[in-house]
Protein backbone atom coordinates (compact mmCIF):
# COMPACT_ATOMS: atom_id res chain seq x y z
CA UNK A 1 0.00 0.00 0.00
CA UNK A 2 0.96 3.64 -0.29
CA UNK A 3 2.67 5.20 2.71
CA UNK A 4 0.28 6.80 5.21
CA UNK A 5 -0.01 10.55 5.41
CA UNK A 6 0.04 12.73 8.52
CA UNK A 7 -2.01 15.90 8.41
CA UNK A 8 -1.57 18.80 10.84
CA UNK A 9 -3.79 21.83 10.71
CA UNK A 10 -4.98 24.71 12.88
CA UNK A 11 -6.93 27.94 12.88
CA UNK A 12 -7.30 30.94 15.21
CA UNK A 13 -9.63 33.96 15.34
CA UNK A 14 -6.90 36.53 15.95
CA UNK A 15 -7.87 38.41 12.81
CA UNK A 16 -11.57 38.09 13.56
CA UNK A 17 -13.33 38.60 16.89
CA UNK A 18 -10.09 37.80 18.70
CA UNK A 19 -11.85 35.81 21.43
CA UNK A 20 -8.91 33.37 21.68
CA UNK A 21 -10.93 30.73 19.86
CA UNK A 22 -8.85 28.11 18.02
CA UNK A 23 -9.04 24.67 16.39
CA UNK A 24 -6.04 22.31 16.11
CA UNK A 25 -6.15 18.99 14.31
CA UNK A 26 -3.84 15.99 13.82
CA UNK A 27 -4.86 13.23 11.40
CA UNK A 28 -3.46 10.03 9.88
CA UNK A 29 -4.79 9.05 6.45
CA UNK A 30 -4.23 5.69 4.75
CA UNK A 31 -5.39 4.57 1.30
CA UNK A 32 -6.88 1.09 0.92
CA UNK A 33 -7.59 -0.65 -2.41
CA UNK A 34 -11.10 -1.90 -3.06
CA UNK A 35 -9.80 -4.69 -5.35
CA UNK A 36 -6.91 -7.23 -5.41
CA UNK A 37 -4.58 -4.58 -6.84
CA UNK A 38 -1.74 -5.31 -4.40
CA UNK A 39 -1.73 -9.00 -5.28
CA UNK A 40 -1.76 -8.17 -8.99
CA UNK A 41 1.16 -5.76 -8.47
CA UNK A 42 3.12 -8.56 -6.78
CA UNK A 43 2.33 -10.83 -9.73
CA UNK A 44 3.64 -8.18 -12.13
CA UNK A 45 6.82 -7.72 -10.06
CA UNK A 46 7.38 -11.49 -10.11
CA UNK A 47 6.96 -11.46 -13.90
CA UNK A 48 9.51 -8.64 -14.21
CA UNK A 49 11.98 -10.60 -12.07
CA UNK A 50 11.47 -13.71 -14.20
CA UNK A 51 12.10 -11.62 -17.32
CA UNK A 52 15.35 -10.28 -15.88
CA UNK A 53 16.50 -13.80 -15.03
CA UNK A 54 15.59 -14.96 -18.54
CA UNK A 55 17.64 -12.14 -20.05
CA UNK A 56 20.64 -13.30 -18.02
CA UNK A 57 20.14 -16.91 -19.19
CA UNK A 58 19.93 -15.72 -22.81
CA UNK A 59 23.21 -13.78 -22.49
CA UNK A 60 24.87 -16.82 -20.91
CA UNK A 61 23.60 -19.01 -23.77
CA UNK A 62 24.91 -16.58 -26.39
CA UNK A 63 28.25 -16.14 -24.60
CA UNK A 64 28.71 -19.91 -24.21
CA UNK A 65 28.29 -20.28 -27.98
CA UNK A 66 30.98 -17.66 -28.60
CA UNK A 67 33.40 -19.44 -26.26
CA UNK A 68 32.61 -22.80 -27.87
CA UNK A 69 33.35 -21.47 -31.37
CA UNK A 70 36.62 -19.86 -30.27
CA UNK A 71 37.66 -23.03 -28.43
CA UNK A 72 37.07 -25.08 -31.59
CA UNK A 73 39.19 -22.65 -33.59
CA UNK A 74 41.93 -22.81 -30.93
CA UNK A 75 41.99 -26.60 -31.02
CA UNK A 76 42.08 -26.61 -34.84
CA UNK A 77 45.02 -24.19 -34.84
CA UNK A 78 46.77 -26.30 -32.21
CA UNK A 79 46.29 -29.42 -34.35
CA UNK A 80 47.66 -27.69 -37.47
CA UNK A 81 50.60 -26.32 -35.48
CA UNK A 82 51.42 -29.82 -34.21
CA UNK A 83 51.30 -31.16 -37.78
CA UNK A 84 53.50 -28.33 -38.97
CA UNK A 85 55.95 -29.04 -36.15
CA UNK A 86 56.22 -32.63 -37.33
CA UNK A 87 56.95 -31.43 -40.86
CA UNK A 88 59.54 -28.95 -39.54
CA UNK A 89 61.24 -31.70 -37.60
CA UNK A 90 61.26 -33.85 -40.74
CA UNK A 91 62.71 -30.99 -42.80
CA UNK A 92 65.40 -30.47 -40.17
CA UNK A 93 66.28 -34.15 -40.27
CA UNK A 94 66.41 -34.10 -44.07
CA UNK A 95 68.60 -30.96 -44.11
CA UNK A 96 71.02 -32.56 -41.64
CA UNK A 97 71.19 -35.75 -43.71
CA UNK A 98 71.86 -33.80 -46.94
CA UNK A 99 74.68 -31.87 -45.24
CA UNK A 100 76.28 -35.15 -44.23
CA UNK A 101 75.83 -36.47 -47.76
CA UNK A 102 77.42 -33.31 -49.16
CA UNK A 103 80.43 -33.73 -46.90
CA UNK A 104 80.75 -37.28 -48.19
CA UNK A 105 80.47 -35.99 -51.78
CA UNK A 106 77.16 -37.82 -52.22
CA UNK A 107 75.01 -34.64 -52.63
CA UNK A 108 75.45 -31.31 -54.36
CA UNK A 109 75.56 -27.80 -52.94
CA UNK A 110 72.27 -27.18 -54.73
CA UNK A 111 70.67 -29.95 -52.65
CA UNK A 112 72.06 -28.41 -49.46
CA UNK A 113 70.72 -24.94 -50.33
CA UNK A 114 67.35 -26.37 -51.35
CA UNK A 115 67.01 -28.30 -48.09
CA UNK A 116 67.97 -25.25 -46.00
CA UNK A 117 65.42 -23.09 -47.80
CA UNK A 118 62.77 -25.73 -47.22
CA UNK A 119 63.69 -25.92 -43.52
CA UNK A 120 63.45 -22.13 -43.12
CA UNK A 121 60.12 -22.14 -44.91
CA UNK A 122 58.77 -24.76 -42.49
CA UNK A 123 60.14 -22.84 -39.51
CA UNK A 124 58.39 -19.65 -40.69
CA UNK A 125 55.12 -21.54 -41.13
CA UNK A 126 55.47 -23.02 -37.63
CA UNK A 127 55.99 -19.55 -36.18
CA UNK A 128 52.95 -18.23 -38.03
CA UNK A 129 50.76 -20.98 -36.60
CA UNK A 130 52.16 -20.46 -33.11
CA UNK A 131 51.27 -16.78 -33.43
CA UNK A 132 47.72 -17.81 -34.30
CA UNK A 133 47.72 -20.03 -31.20
CA UNK A 134 48.71 -17.02 -29.07
CA UNK A 135 45.89 -14.98 -30.61
CA UNK A 136 43.34 -17.74 -29.96
CA UNK A 137 44.65 -18.11 -26.42
CA UNK A 138 44.22 -14.38 -25.89
CA UNK A 139 40.59 -14.53 -27.01
CA UNK A 140 39.77 -17.33 -24.59
CA UNK A 141 41.66 -15.57 -21.80
CA UNK A 142 39.60 -12.45 -22.43
CA UNK A 143 36.35 -14.43 -22.41
CA UNK A 144 37.19 -15.87 -19.00
CA UNK A 145 38.46 -12.55 -17.60
CA UNK A 146 41.86 -14.05 -16.81
CA UNK A 147 44.92 -11.85 -16.19
CA UNK A 148 47.22 -11.13 -19.16
CA UNK A 149 49.96 -13.46 -17.86
CA UNK A 150 47.59 -16.43 -17.60
CA UNK A 151 47.65 -19.25 -20.14
CA UNK A 152 44.65 -21.21 -21.34
CA UNK A 153 45.75 -24.79 -21.85
CA UNK A 154 43.69 -26.60 -24.49
CA UNK A 155 43.87 -30.29 -23.71
CA UNK A 156 43.13 -33.01 -26.23
CA UNK A 157 42.13 -32.70 -29.87
CA UNK A 158 38.99 -32.15 -31.87
CA UNK A 159 36.86 -35.25 -31.48
CA UNK A 160 35.92 -37.38 -34.45
CA UNK A 161 32.72 -39.30 -35.04
CA UNK A 162 31.99 -42.05 -37.50
CA UNK A 163 28.44 -40.84 -38.01
CA UNK A 164 26.34 -37.74 -37.44
CA UNK A 165 22.99 -37.89 -35.65
CA UNK A 166 20.69 -34.93 -36.43
CA UNK A 167 18.54 -33.31 -33.75
CA UNK A 168 14.83 -33.92 -34.06
CA UNK A 169 12.76 -30.75 -33.82
CA UNK A 170 10.23 -31.19 -31.00
CA UNK A 171 8.33 -28.91 -28.66
CA UNK A 172 10.75 -29.95 -25.91
CA UNK A 173 13.70 -28.78 -28.01
CA UNK A 174 11.97 -25.47 -28.74
CA UNK A 175 11.20 -24.95 -25.05
CA UNK A 176 14.94 -25.04 -24.26
CA UNK A 177 15.66 -21.92 -26.28
CA UNK A 178 16.31 -19.03 -23.84
CA UNK A 179 15.13 -16.42 -26.37
CA UNK A 180 11.83 -18.25 -26.83
CA UNK A 181 11.49 -18.59 -23.06
CA UNK A 182 12.04 -14.84 -22.81
CA UNK A 183 9.25 -14.08 -25.27
CA UNK A 184 6.91 -16.54 -23.55
CA UNK A 185 7.62 -14.77 -20.27
CA UNK A 186 6.76 -11.50 -22.00
CA UNK A 187 3.35 -13.02 -22.72
CA UNK A 188 2.99 -13.84 -19.03
CA UNK A 189 4.11 -10.35 -18.12
CA UNK A 190 1.48 -8.83 -20.46
CA UNK A 191 -1.21 -11.04 -18.93
CA UNK A 192 -0.16 -9.89 -15.45
CA UNK A 193 -0.32 -6.29 -16.65
CA UNK A 194 -3.87 -6.86 -17.93
CA UNK A 195 -4.90 -8.33 -14.57
CA UNK A 196 -3.36 -5.36 -12.78
CA UNK A 197 -5.12 -2.90 -15.09
CA UNK A 198 -8.47 -4.58 -14.37
CA UNK A 199 -7.82 -4.30 -10.63
CA UNK A 200 -7.34 -0.54 -11.04
CA UNK A 201 -10.89 0.03 -12.27
CA UNK A 202 -11.86 1.15 -8.74
CA UNK A 203 -9.96 3.98 -7.12
CA UNK A 204 -8.42 3.49 -3.68
CA UNK A 205 -10.39 4.73 -0.69
CA UNK A 206 -8.58 6.85 1.92
CA UNK A 207 -9.50 6.32 5.58
CA UNK A 208 -8.60 9.14 7.95
CA UNK A 209 -8.42 9.04 11.74
CA UNK A 210 -8.17 12.43 13.36
CA UNK A 211 -8.08 14.19 16.72
CA UNK A 212 -9.28 17.77 17.01
CA UNK A 213 -8.66 20.16 19.89
CA UNK A 214 -11.09 23.09 19.99
CA UNK A 215 -11.23 26.23 22.12
CA UNK A 216 -14.46 28.21 21.68
CA UNK A 217 -16.59 30.79 23.45
CA UNK A 218 -19.82 29.38 24.84
CA UNK A 219 -22.01 32.07 26.45
CA UNK A 220 -22.55 32.57 29.28
CA UNK A 221 -19.66 30.30 30.41
CA UNK A 222 -16.97 31.95 28.33
CA UNK A 223 -14.05 30.21 26.65
CA UNK A 224 -14.23 26.40 26.82
CA UNK A 225 -11.96 23.70 25.49
CA UNK A 226 -13.02 20.38 23.97
CA UNK A 227 -11.40 17.39 22.21
CA UNK A 228 -12.91 15.42 19.32
CA UNK A 229 -11.91 12.03 17.86
CA UNK A 230 -13.24 11.11 14.44
CA UNK A 231 -12.99 9.06 11.30
CA UNK A 232 -13.41 10.11 7.69
CA UNK A 233 -13.46 8.65 4.19
CA UNK A 234 -12.33 10.23 0.93
CA UNK A 235 -12.83 9.06 -2.66
CA UNK A 236 -11.16 10.06 -5.90
CA UNK A 237 -13.50 10.91 -8.75
CA UNK A 238 -14.39 9.27 -10.97
CA UNK A 239 -14.51 6.34 -8.58
CA UNK A 240 -14.62 3.77 -11.38
CA UNK A 241 -12.70 3.78 -14.70
CA UNK A 242 -13.86 1.68 -17.72
CA UNK A 243 -11.84 -1.57 -17.95
CA UNK A 244 -11.40 -1.34 -21.73
CA UNK A 245 -9.63 1.97 -21.38
CA UNK A 246 -7.26 0.59 -18.73
CA UNK A 247 -6.43 -2.66 -20.55
CA UNK A 248 -6.00 -1.29 -24.09
CA UNK A 249 -2.20 -0.95 -23.89
CA UNK A 250 -1.40 -4.26 -22.11
CA UNK A 251 -3.77 -6.12 -24.47
CA UNK A 252 -1.78 -4.71 -27.38
CA UNK A 253 1.45 -5.84 -25.71
CA UNK A 254 0.03 -9.33 -25.23
CA UNK A 255 -1.00 -9.60 -28.87
CA UNK A 256 2.45 -8.43 -29.98
CA UNK A 257 4.17 -10.90 -27.60
CA UNK A 258 2.11 -13.83 -28.87
CA UNK A 259 2.76 -12.93 -32.51
CA UNK A 260 6.50 -12.56 -31.83
CA UNK A 261 6.64 -15.88 -29.97
CA UNK A 262 4.92 -17.70 -32.83
CA UNK A 263 7.24 -16.10 -35.40
CA UNK A 264 10.32 -16.91 -33.32
CA UNK A 265 9.21 -20.55 -32.90
CA UNK A 266 8.95 -20.88 -36.68
CA UNK A 267 12.35 -19.24 -37.09
CA UNK A 268 13.93 -21.63 -34.57
CA UNK A 269 12.53 -24.64 -36.42
CA UNK A 270 14.14 -23.37 -39.62
CA UNK A 271 17.43 -22.67 -37.82
CA UNK A 272 17.62 -26.19 -36.42
CA UNK A 273 16.63 -27.77 -39.75
CA UNK A 274 19.27 -25.73 -41.61
CA UNK A 275 21.91 -26.45 -38.95
CA UNK A 276 21.14 -30.18 -39.24
CA UNK A 277 21.66 -30.08 -43.01
CA UNK A 278 24.89 -28.08 -42.79
CA UNK A 279 26.35 -30.29 -40.06
CA UNK A 280 25.49 -33.46 -42.02
CA UNK A 281 27.13 -32.06 -45.17
CA UNK A 282 30.24 -30.92 -43.24
CA UNK A 283 30.51 -34.38 -41.70
CA UNK A 284 30.38 -35.97 -45.14
CA UNK A 285 33.08 -33.58 -46.41
CA UNK A 286 35.30 -34.39 -43.43
CA UNK A 287 34.90 -38.13 -44.01
CA UNK A 288 36.02 -37.66 -47.59
CA UNK A 289 38.95 -35.42 -46.61
CA UNK A 290 40.18 -37.86 -43.97
CA UNK A 291 39.50 -41.00 -46.02
CA UNK A 292 41.46 -43.09 -48.49
CA UNK A 293 43.24 -40.19 -50.22
CA UNK A 294 44.84 -38.98 -46.99
CA UNK A 295 45.81 -42.49 -45.93
CA UNK A 296 47.38 -43.06 -49.34
CA UNK A 297 49.33 -39.79 -49.07
CA UNK A 298 50.68 -40.81 -45.65
CA UNK A 299 51.86 -44.18 -46.96
CA UNK A 300 53.39 -42.47 -49.99
CA UNK A 301 55.47 -40.15 -47.78
CA UNK A 302 56.74 -43.12 -45.79
CA UNK A 303 57.66 -45.02 -48.95
CA UNK A 304 59.36 -42.01 -50.59
CA UNK A 305 61.28 -41.28 -47.39
CA UNK A 306 62.60 -44.84 -47.31
CA UNK A 307 63.52 -44.62 -51.00
CA UNK A 308 65.28 -41.26 -50.44
CA UNK A 309 67.36 -42.64 -47.58
CA UNK A 310 68.78 -45.36 -49.82
CA UNK A 311 69.27 -42.94 -52.71
CA UNK A 312 66.56 -44.16 -55.07
CA UNK A 313 64.76 -40.76 -55.29
CA UNK A 314 65.99 -37.18 -54.96
CA UNK A 315 65.16 -34.59 -52.33
CA UNK A 316 62.72 -32.80 -54.61
CA UNK A 317 60.56 -35.93 -54.82
CA UNK A 318 60.55 -36.29 -51.04
CA UNK A 319 59.61 -32.65 -50.48
CA UNK A 320 56.82 -32.91 -53.04
CA UNK A 321 55.38 -35.96 -51.28
CA UNK A 322 55.61 -34.26 -47.88
CA UNK A 323 53.94 -31.06 -49.10
CA UNK A 324 51.14 -33.00 -50.74
CA UNK A 325 50.52 -34.99 -47.56
CA UNK A 326 50.67 -31.87 -45.39
CA UNK A 327 48.15 -30.07 -47.57
CA UNK A 328 45.80 -33.03 -47.31
CA UNK A 329 46.32 -33.14 -43.54
CA UNK A 330 45.47 -29.43 -43.29
CA UNK A 331 42.39 -29.91 -45.47
CA UNK A 332 41.29 -32.73 -43.17
CA UNK A 333 41.82 -30.55 -40.08
CA UNK A 334 39.92 -27.66 -41.67
CA UNK A 335 37.10 -30.00 -42.62
CA UNK A 336 36.99 -31.37 -39.08
CA UNK A 337 36.97 -27.81 -37.71
CA UNK A 338 34.14 -26.86 -40.09
CA UNK A 339 32.16 -29.89 -38.94
CA UNK A 340 32.65 -29.01 -35.26
CA UNK A 341 31.68 -25.40 -35.93
CA UNK A 342 28.56 -26.58 -37.76
CA UNK A 343 27.73 -28.89 -34.88
CA UNK A 344 28.32 -26.01 -32.45
CA UNK A 345 25.83 -23.92 -34.44
CA UNK A 346 23.38 -26.83 -34.18
CA UNK A 347 23.96 -27.07 -30.45
CA UNK A 348 23.36 -23.34 -30.21
CA UNK A 349 20.18 -23.51 -32.29
CA UNK A 350 18.85 -26.40 -30.18
CA UNK A 351 20.13 -24.81 -26.91
CA UNK A 352 22.02 -27.93 -25.92
CA UNK A 353 24.23 -27.66 -22.83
Amino acid sequence: MADPEIEIGGSIDQFGLNDDESVWEVAIAQEFPLTHRLARERDLSAADLALAQAEVRMKEWEFAAIVRRDAIDALAIKTKADLQEQLRAGAEEVASAIKQAFQAAEASQLDVTDSELELRSQIDESRRLRAQEIEANGKLRSHMSLPPDATVNMAGRLGISSRFVPITITDEVLSRRPDLQLHMLKEGRAEAAIALAKSQRWQDVAVKLFMEREAGVDEPDGLERNTFLGIGLSFQLPLRTPVDRLTAEPRGELAMAKATTAALAAQIRNEIATANQIAAERHRIWQQASGETLQLARRHVSEVNEAWQIGKVDFFRLRQAQERALNLEKIAVESLRDFHQARAELQFAAALP
